[in-house]
């Protein structure tokens, strides 16, 4: 436990020391992610409200568009706490980063994919719940949907621990294709999930803190956060650890 408050204790204040003087600049980037996000989910769900297979399967394909999108979006803001963290400036025209050529085709391959392993993650608790009629069969059948969709949701941590340097190594590697930044962030991360796992619930108790102030606080928490794991990164790199999982 000392050993892994003593790392999280490292990242967090090489992150601390990235974005201070930038906070504005991140923080308007994450908040615009957000917005946008929002804004495309609301209008999902209204095209697609129900529950039947036919509005599920609709919902979801728009759905897989709209984190295409997001993807590019979220490369950009991975893209900027990268360059704080390495000594480099950064604007908020960087949070377009992704949208750039050369860059663009290999970010939407590496979303895609990303998306799709969520997307299977979660898909046998999402069949079983299209099938009932109404919320109380839902609930009669909770006894399957709950164990599917938790183990989906272990699944899916695991994946997204796995390929978590993905944007990192596009932003790091301007040559570096969409296969080969996969399978590097699976090197990487091969005995480090546990690491940043523990990392980024190290920034829980901010989280909850930050619901004090209807959420506001939360935008500096994911600016800080993201700056961890970029630094998470930078020492992935640096030091080429694999240690055990924690």
């Amino acid at each position: 436990m000392a050993r892994s408050s003593d790392f999280n204790f490292q990242i967090k204040g090489t992150a601390r020391q990235a974005v201070t003087g930038h906070l504005g600049t991140t923080v308007g980037s994450i908040l615009f992610y957000c917005i946008t996000a929002l804004l495309l989910s609301n209008i999902t769900v209204s095209i697609f409200p129900g529950s039947d297979v036919g509005s599920t399967i609709g919902f979801e394909a728009v759905n897989f568009i709209i984190q295409l999108f997001l993807g590019l979006l979220a490369y950009g803001i991975n893209y900027q706490h990268l360059l704080l963290v390495y000594g480099q400036n950064t604007t908020f025209g960087d949070l377009f980063a992704g949208f750039r050529r050369g860059v663009n085709d290999r970010v939407i391959k590496v979303t895609a994919v990303l998306a799709l392993i969520s997307f299977c993650c979660t898909l046998p608790a999402t069949l079983v719940m299209s099938t009932c009629a109404d919320a109380a069969e839902m609930i009669e059948k909770m006894y399957l949907i709950a164990p599917l969709y938790i183990a989906g949701i272990i699944l899916d941590i695991w994946f997204t621990l796995s390929f978590s340097q993905c944007y990192y190594l596009l932003a790091d590697f301007e040559t570096l294709g969409a296969k080969d930044c996969l399978r590097d962030s699976a090197r990487m991360m091969k005995g480090n999930r546990g690491r940043l796992f523990v990392l980024i619930l190290s920034f829980l108790p901010l989280a909850l803190l930050g619901l004090l102030s209807f959420g506001i606080a939360d935008l500096w928490t994911a600016s800080y956060e993201t700056a961890a794991e970029a630094s998470f990164y930078q020492w992935l790199t640096a030091s080429g650890r694999k240690d055990s999982d924690q």
